[in-house]
């Protein structure tokens, strides 16, 4: 069985793996070259579009004011994590 399994060169050429091999080469550039010209097109149809389109509405609340104890914060996190890390090295 693996003696049929014989790899030369006169076999890509006498079953066109060559013309096969060229024609998937250029339909994979072809794709990429029409994906990258949409997506360079993008922004012009958006802006073309942007008439037609409602005008955006903001839909969350306010931005909740910065807390001024972030260092605490992060020090309790740390610990908390800290400590969990501590008693599963311990268990087991």
């Amino acid at each position: 069985m693996l003696a049929e399994l014989t790899f030369k060169f006169q076999n890509i050429l006498d079953h066109k793996g060559f013309g096969v091999a060229l024609t998937g080469l250029a339909i994979v550039f072809t794709s990429l070259a029409l994906i990258t010209m949409a997506i360079a097109a993008m922004p012009k149809l958006l802006a073309a579009l942007e008439g037609f389109l409602p005008p955006e509405r903001d839909h969350h609340g306010a931005p909740a004011a910065k807390s001024s104890d972030d260092a605490a914060v992060a020090v309790a996190i740390g610990f908390a994590m800290h400590t969990r890390l501590n008693s599963k090295d311990r268990r087991g």
